[in-house]
């Protein structure tokens, strides 16, 4: 205590005294106070100097030491008071070195704003010489908003040759514009223009925003053309513009920023052609013309400006080349020299973008096309710009079909080749195309290239998306795990769900680590149960082969064999032929048909190029097929492999014993459907062990048919006779067909080369075969529907065997037989449908009951009973 009393020099009054502070007794108080508190009579000593600080005349140094006292040991609120009182006192008598050495105590000891401003004022009334950075650096954590405190630190900076002391002047600028201290301001913003960024001068802006709202015109428009040439070369010059346009507008002193005013609008609009002009038509900085009039005048002349492009509804695109306000002067291919009022131009025209692709194909078609044709990354790029920088595959051919440049036809190509050359073009980025979206680098930032789907919701679609995003991001798999890990677990777990969408789940969990066995092993074998192919793409059947165990390969690779894909059929092939219990299963797959029509035929095929015996099985499989009610497309391909060289061969080869030899002939001589897909089957079968039971089979076939044709040519005419329900069904499947060859088989086809390399794309092979086959179905289809008439149209006779009657036989051996007579493609009534065109059909058409009718199957039968019978007739069509 002793110590501080001597440190403040006390007098004859003990407490009394006062002393001159500077840097060295401040430290000496400093030294003082903190052996003090090292002795704990901080409070006491405290005690003692708080009645002399009532009166006026206690000195700096005790107000101050009691100020770090109360910091220490008492009252913050006390000691920032006391603090900011000797501040003041300081400051009044310009002892700056001393006021410099209490700040830096007092900014360390207490959270006082009012501190930090005397730190700024101290600065710049001292001119910095007795106040470090480092104060001003504590004064700015304290008050960083303060003009004054940013002007101080940000010169400070400056003179200690910091860059970074133009952004706090540059800060302290709106505040210096806000409380009109002009001089500031307009040293600060000189300041600013000896080193601009675009960051510094939007602060410029902001302030003289404030000098135009405050009505401080003179000012504000002399700064504008000041910072004009910084504010253009930066990049500001559509702000400046949109600043100076409203100052026009509303400041009551509006004539003083017109010289500004067509600076800036010149800048703002340098893009344009000849932008002086514009702004000099409207009148901008004229003075005879109202400044109300001039905006007028420039908003339109601005809304389709000389040089920029337009488009026309019926004359497509064209250039502006001239426009006084009043009347356009335009160019068009094949119009090249056009006139039409402003108004008319404003419903008839619309301004296009300089990135919009018309105009570039307006300006060089040639090299456009060009580019189209042979730099087809660069045309990419073009297409981007258009759409903003981003779009997805369908967009591009929208636009790219829309606007005529290419043909639909000409797509597939065409990007296949873009996309190639793109996805090594450092502008293009490809990291979201598992959403096919094609993006220009510098577009928008993306949060995270992780999809956001809702399983819960859209399970396939999302299930889908992911696969094809980890495809794309394999390093990405931990953050799929973790984002998705335990609602595939649920989904994988719920037993309710179909079994293909559960072990999808799985395969999603194996593929990201975090796999189930157990469960995998369950949801495998209910697939097993029900299998459906339909959730599976390409890829996923080809991973769920590969993954599953022994005890259920076979099984899995059985029911790949239905697949649509034939590189899955393949694969499924080796991976059965490699099991000893194969020879049993493709036995199974064969007397499975017609159900599983895509297995028959890819199994049928691989047999028949093989070596084991298998003609006669194959044979009766693809009969099979081919008497079902099925698409015809596979009804098709089993006629085809029937009347292939290879299979005749093997035929030919392998003998038929007697029990197949029967079979077959009576299979074929009680055909009961349409002789067009008999007279296949026949010819399939000349030169082979079987030819006998065609030749016999033809003999009757051609006995019957002139008497057949005859009568039904002469009941029917040259029409084709189905029931109501087929005719509908056959339309109805018309218009799917057309449908998917113009939609669903197009997309397929465009999914299927964006897999890369025709030569090994089978998904692209399976698609263009669909096609194929889908396009002549159709065709047929129609034709047939040309000739079509429904058998409901027709007088149909109780007593007599036709179309839409039921027909019952009696042998003399008492064997019994019903036939029901219907017309082409009424199979799918029944078991007993007999088409009126077939053989079968052509021995009873006409028939009354009592008369003899055979041989059948070598036994003459006698009709007994004819009665009329109709399909329900669930739908009335007009034929």
């Amino acid at each position: 205590m002793e110590n501080l009393r001597e440190t403040l020099k006390m007098s004859e009054d003990p407490l009394g005294g006062a002393v001159r502070l500077d840097r060295e007794a401040v430290e000496r108080i400093d030294r003082a106070i903190a052996s003090i508190l090292e002795e704990g009579q901080g409070a006491s000593y405290l005690t003692l100097l708080n009645p002399l600080l009532q009166g006026k005349d206690a000195g700096e140094a005790v107000v101050y030491a009691a100020a770090c006292l109360q910091s220490r040991v008492g009252d913050d609120m006390v000691a920032r008071q006391l603090f900011f009182r000797v501040s003041e006192r300081l400051e009044h008598q310009e002892n700056w070195e001393g006021l410099a050495a209490v700040l830096d105590t007092a900014l360390r000891r207490v959270s006082a704003p009012e501190l930090a401003r005397a730190a700024a004022r101290a600065w710049e009334k001292s001119g910095g010489s007795h106040v470090p950075v480092s104060l001003l650096d504590r004064a700015f954590s304290l008050d960083g908003d303060d003009r004054r405190v940013l002007w101080a630190l940000g010169r400070a900076r400056v003179e200690a040759g910091d860059a970074a002391g133009f952004d706090l002047i540059a800060r302290s600028l709106p505040g210096f514009a806000e409380q009109k201290q002009i001089d500031r301001l307009e040293e600060g913003t000189l300041y600013v223009l000896e080193n601009p960024s675009r960051e510094r001068l939007q602060r410029i802006l902001e302030a003289l925003d404030h000098l135009i709202r405050s009505g401080e015109a003179g000012v504000a428009a002399n700064l504008f053309e000041i910072a004009h040439p910084a504010l253009a070369k930066h990049g500001l010059a559509r702000e400046e513009w949109t600043l100076l346009r409203r100052a026009l507008m509303k400041s009551t002193e509006r004539e003083k920023f017109r010289n500004a005013a067509l600076a800036a609008g010149v800048a703002a609009f340098a893009s344009l052609r000849d932008p002086e002009k514009i702004f000099r038509t409207a009148g901008i900085s004229n003075p005879d013309i109202p400044i109300e009039k001039a905006l007028a005048l420039l908003d339109r002349l601005l809304e389709t400006p000389p040089g920029r492009h337009v488009i026309h509804q019926g004359w497509g695109v064209g250039e502006i080349l001239e426009n006084d306000g009043e009347t356009l002067h335009l160019r068009f291919d094949g119009k090249r020299d056009h006139r039409m009022s402003g108004s008319l131009a404003r419903t008839a025209l619309v301004l296009l973008e300089p990135t919009d692709l018309r105009v570039k194909v307006f300006l060089d078609r040639e090299g456009m096309m060009d580019a189209l044709r042979k730099n087809r990354a660069d045309f990419l790029y073009h297409v981007l710009e258009h759409l903003k920088g981003e779009a997805v595959q369908d967009e591009i051919k929208k636009t790219l079909v829309t606007l005529g440049l290419l043909p639909p036809s000409g797509w597939a190509d065409w990007w296949r080749g873009a996309k190639k050359e793109a996805e090594t073009d450092p502008r293009f980025d490809f990291s979201q195309f598992f959403r096919k979206l094609v993006r220009l680098r510098g577009t928008r930032e993306l949060a995270s290239p992780l999809p956001e789907v809702d399983l819960a919701r859209t399970f396939r679609k999302g299930l889908d998306l992911l696969f094809r995003f980890l495809e794309q991001h394999p390093e990405e798999t931990a953050h799929v795990a973790s984002r998705y890990g335990d609602e595939l677990r649920s989904i994988a777990a719920e037993e309710i769900l179909p079994a293909a969408e559960r072990l999808l789940a799985h395969l999603l969990l194996r593929f990201v680590g975090v796999a189930d066995p157990e469960g995998f092993h369950a949801a495998l074998a209910a697939f097993v149960r029900s299998p459906d192919l339909a959730p599976f793409s390409t890829d996923q059947q080809k991973t769920l082969l590969a993954l599953a165990p022994e005890d259920r390969k076979t099984a899995v690779a059985a029911i790949l064999l239905d697949s649509k894909v034939l590189g899955v059929r393949r694969e499924a092939w080796e991976a059965l032929r490699a099991r000893e219990e194969s020879d049993r299963e493709i036995r199974q797959v064969l007397d499975s048909s017609p159900s599983r029509p895509n297995a028959v035929l890819h199994v049928a095929r691989e047999l028949v190029d093989g070596d084991a015996p298998c003609a006669w099985t194959c044979l009766h499989a693809l009969i099979d097929i081919v008497e079902s009610p099925e698409r015809e497309t596979f009804r098709k391909q089993a006629l085809d492999m029937l009347g292939s060289e290879s299979f005749r061969k093997r035929m030919k080869t392998e003998p038929a014993s007697p029990e197949e030899t029967r079979y077959l002939r009576n299979r074929l001589i009680e055909w009961k459907h349409s002789e067009r897909y008999l007279y296949p089957i026949l010819e399939s079968l000349d030169g082979t062990a079987l030819r006998e039971v065609a030749e016999e089979v033809e003999a009757r076939r051609r006995s019957l048919r002139p008497q057949a044709e005859k009568d039904a040519y002469a009941r029917f005419g040259d029409w084709i006779l189905m029931t109501r329900r087929t005719l509908v069904r056959i339309r109805k499947e018309v218009e799917t067909l057309d449908w998917d060859l113009k939609t669903t088989i197009p997309q397929e086809i465009q999914r299927a080369r964006e897999h890369g390399d025709l030569s090994e794309n089978a998904e692209y092979d399976a698609a263009k075969q669909k096609q194929a086959e889908v396009s002549l179905r159709l065709e047929e289809l129609r034709e047939r529907l040309r000739r079509a008439k429904a058998i409901e149209e027709f007088d149909v006779r109780e007593d007599e065997a036709g179309p839409g009657t039921e027909v019952d036989l009696v042998s003399d051996s008492g064997e019994t037989r019903t036939y029901w007579i219907l017309g082409e493609g009424d199979r799918d009534f029944g078991g007993e449908i007999v088409s009126y065109r077939a053989p079968l059909g052509a021995l009873l058409l006409g028939k009354k009951t009592g008369d003899e009718v055979g041989p059948i199957l070598d036994r003459t039968f006698r009709i007994v009973t004819i009665r009329k019978r109709l399909p329900p007739d669930e739908s009335r069509v007009e034929s």
